[in-house]
């Protein structure tokens, strides 16, 4: 979903270094209007799980990348799977419209 977001802010001029930085440029570009993409796909990036322990996507990565932990729930990990892939098609509707055969792209 990162990476994503860097190619949505590129094509709008933007550049990011940090994984919070995109997320809030994106945010404000959805805010402002100037990217037609819908604020609920801030909140899949920022959201993992329903559950009570409540942790964004960019948290759950780094426990995860960084932590000891070796164990995972699967029901968090399948509901941030499906929430990655309709935030990245999502992200490439905006850029490359809706033309599943856009050959420009290779797709």
């Amino acid at each position: 979903m990162y990476h994503a977001l860097l190619a949505l802010l590129q094509e709008y001029g933007y550049e990011a270094k940090a994984q919070e930085c995109a997320i809030n440029a994106a945010e404000y570009l959805i805010e402002t209007k100037r990217v037609n993409l819908g604020i609920e796909y801030i909140y899949l990036i920022r959201s993992a799980d329903k559950s009570s322990e409540k942790k964004d996507a960019k948290s759950l990565r780094e426990e995860l990348q960084y932590g000891t932990e070796t164990k995972v729930n699967e029901v968090v990990l399948q509901e941030m799977k499906n929430n990655a892939i309709k935030f990245v098609e999502a992200i490439e509707v905006v850029l490359y419209g809706n033309d599943n055969d856009d050959e420009e792209t290779g797709r």
